[in-house]
């Protein structure tokens, strides 16, 4: 049976409507790896800039991922691949790097010595400190706190104290950059110190910050240095089936570009091919084709091709199929073997 002009026009635009396929599969991608990643991030932004930096911070899970895939020797089947699913997976394992990266990074650490006995000191003044609240005991002046402030963080200077229960939480500013300073109003100890931006300083504060910044680095710094492109699906279904993208362009249109004018490649007449096509036997096209494509004819068709007859010709052995008019060769290609 003759295959309808429309699957003719779908196999031309396959590779299109893949193309835009990925695109959205991309999109959903990004958006959920990206909400994932920012799990980590312990900072408040406004909407907008969250959206935005929510489908970037997607967007580089997507790369790193499809590199992180490529070392992963269980998802390496072609019908996993078609499905993406060694693209979620590798996606997946970058976004919660990034998810650590995050955390690390932006969350806040107390300036307190990590013992448990200093801890546990720190718990016991703290329900003090709340008794002297209590009986309204003063805590230290505005100016000691204003001068213990500015030496937890030097090159910063005063702008504004303020007393909240048990805590003084002092304002600093250097140039464009601000910092708070929470310390325990009685024992004038520094808990946080919190930068309005970024600063390099506050971003190797502490060891865990340079472990996330180190990670971030590393995975980027891999994934970039091996990536090799996005994965096609068009690749990936022609891979399911044995065949390869020259394969698809052979049967459908063959190299347009040594078509000669006025000719149709034999992959679009194959796709038209009908037993109850009309037999043409004609030995003069018969030994023109032969002598122009070095193949010995078996079987020699006429095919109406938008309103003109064109031959498709196909050899003994059924390795090779030609297209011609009846003046002249127009096209041969090997017969894919499925």
């Amino acid at each position: 049976m003759a295959i309808d002009p429309s699957i003719l026009s779908l196999f031309e635009l396959l590779p299109q409507i893949l193309s835009i396929v990925q695109v959205i599969i991309y999109i959903i991608l990004a958006w959920v790896f990206g909400s994932i990643a920012l799990k980590g991030l312990k900072k408040h932004l406004i909407f907008p800039v969250r959206m935005v930096l929510r489908f970037c911070v997607g967007f580089l899970c997507i790369v790193c991922g499809i590199v992180i895939s490529g070392y992963i020797p269980f998802i390496q089947d072609p019908l996993l691949k078609l499905f993406q699913i060694d693209l979620t997976i590798g996606s997946l394992i970058s976004s919660l790097l990034f998810a650590l990266s995050f955390y690390l990074i932006t969350r806040k650490f107390e300036r307190t010595d990590p013992k448990t006995l200093i801890k546990k000191l720190r718990r016991r003044i703290g329900l003090l400190e709340g008794v002297l609240v209590a009986h309204k005991v003063p805590p230290i002046k505005e100016g000691e706190a204003r001068e213990i402030a500015e030496k937890a963080i030097p090159g910063y200077a005063f702008r504004d104290a303020k007393l909240s229960k048990t805590d003084w939480e002092v304002v600093l500013q250097k140039g464009e950059g601000r910092a708070t300073v929470v310390m325990g109003a009685y024992d004038g100890k520094v808990k946080t110190v919190d930068y309005d931006m970024p600063k390099i300083e506050y971003l190797i504060s502490h060891p865990f910050r340079i472990l996330g910044i180190g990670i971030m680095i590393l995975i980027l710094g891999f994934s970039f240095m091996n990536f090799r492109g996005f994965p096609s699906m068009t690749e990936g279904i022609l891979s399911v089936f044995g065949l390869s993208p020259d394969s698809l362009l052979g049967i459908v249109g063959g190299d347009e570009g040594e078509i000669p004018e006025g000719c149709v490649s034999a992959g679009r007449l194959a796709l038209k091919y009908s037993p109850k096509l009309p037999v043409l036997e004609d030995q003069s096209i018969e030994t023109m084709i032969e002598n122009e494509a070095g193949i010995d004819i078996q079987w020699m068709y006429r095919i109406d091709h938008e309103g003109t007859d064109y031959i498709l010709a196909i050899d003994y052995s059924f390795e090779k199929i030609c297209s011609a008019t009846f003046e002249k060769l127009c096209h041969c290609m090997e017969i894919p073997l499925l």
